[in-house]
């Protein structure tokens, strides 16, 4: 006869069966979900979230997520609440009084919420040790969890840590008795935003229904961009082969400033290699809500592995994603790594993040590009 044990607080704490329970057959009244960042690993935590709705149909379950990336999250029947947690503010932790006090009070207002189930998918100490401090009595992670994260765990799951994210926190879920054959990355696209994305695009004279397509020469780190020399190749000669406009989508600061060069077709000093006025630079001007509009309805998208490449893949759109250090089996646009463009592909790796020469960025070919973009979208 199978284990079924109503999972709440007292049973658990009293009886002490964290080592013995089959979670597989249990039943929670109060989930959370820890996955604070980045953007790209949230999205390929999504169908974690959605195999646990459709398990747990009434049950609440919430997700401890930074600020700014919120939005791309569902919000009601799927997920109940998003609780922040602002990673600028706690990086004070120590220094700053109000700092430790919000961080206080946020470890307060969680163990307060009495959840029976905690599952950090993050992995790492600080997402670990906020694991234990909600006092959950079942806590799940990753065996292989870094800085020691796993030793917050009730049940540390072992998975393969040569998987694909989306593969390990499926394999996580499956711990939990969720289905995981069904893959639903449904985020926040709603009406509102694809509105507000329709009328910028007009504003720089695209019609509603005309085709474009979307180029991501932004990322988090140096070392995951192309240089903006090969962005200006590729974009001139795309220009010649597809009579379509061009988006492009990136942040503000450096991103942005990397996004006016490749619009103004000019590296550093050097003469202007091209003049595009299709261009439609939108770097710093959209949310994130009308930047998942827009790459939704774009014909193709090809970009650095970053968190706008994984939200595309996950929508369906076709992607070329460029790779340098980072590693495409690991971090991959999942469902759609026939669009993968790496470099020094011929180098064996050993670790999610190689710093072999080989495998920088510069050294893809934008003609490998382009080849890669004629196989996913044929003229």
């Amino acid at each position: 006869m199978a284990l079924s044990i109503p999972a709440s607080q007292e049973t658990f704490r009293t009886g002490k069966l964290e080592s013995m329970l089959d979670l597989r057959h249990s039943t929670f009244e109060r989930i959370l979900i820890v996955k604070p960042s980045s953007l790209g690993d949230i999205v390929r935590a999504l169908p974690v979230l959605h195999g646990l709705r459709r398990r747990f149909s009434k049950t609440m379950i919430n997700w401890l997520v930074r600020p700014e990336f919120a939005d791309i999250l569902p919000g009601k029947p799927a997920l109940d609440e998003k609780i922040l947690f602002d990673r600028k503010r706690f990086a004070r932790l120590g220094i700053s009084y109000g700092a430790t006090r919000d961080f206080l009070q946020l470890l307060r207002q969680l163990r307060r919420r009495q959840f029976d189930l905690v599952i950090d998918l993050q992995g790492l100490f600080r997402s670990g040790f906020i694991t234990r401090a909600t006092g959950a009595p079942v806590r799940v992670g990753f065996a292989h969890a870094r800085e020691g994260a796993a030793r917050f765990y009730t049940h540390p799951i072992k998975v393969d840590p040569d998987l694909h994210h989306v593969e390990e926190c499926r394999q996580v879920a499956r711990a939990i008795g969720v289905d995981t054959e069904s893959l639903c990355f449904d985020m926040n696209l709603d009406a509102e935003a694809t509105t507000q994305a329709v009328t910028l695009l007009m504003r720089f004279g695209l019609g509603q229904g005309e085709g474009y397509y979307v180029i991501l020469p932004g990322g988090t780190h140096e070392a995951k961009r192309w240089p903006v020399a090969n962005w200006v190749e590729l974009v001139t000669s795309l220009k010649k082969i597809h009579n379509i406009r061009l988006v492009i989508l990136a942040g503000g600061g450096e991103e942005k400033a990397i996004a006016e060069a490749i619009t103004q077709g000019k590296v550093g000093q050097r003469p202007t290699l091209h003049a595009d006025a299709g261009v439609i630079n939108l770097a710093g001007q959209t949310t994130l809500r009308q930047l998942v509009a827009l790459l939704k309805e774009a014909r193709w998208v090809v970009g650095n592995d970053s968190g706008p490449l994984h939200i595309a893949a996950a929508l369906g759109t076709p992607v070329v994603g460029l790779y340098g250090p980072t590693n495409p089996r690991l971090v991959g646009p999942f469902g759609q790594m026939d669009g993968v463009v790496q470099a020094g592909s011929d180098i064996p790796r050993r670790r999610r993040y190689s710093p072999h020469p080989d495998h920088a960025m510069k050294n893809i070919a934008p003609k490998l590009v382009i080849d890669a973009i004629n196989r996913k979208y044929p003229i």
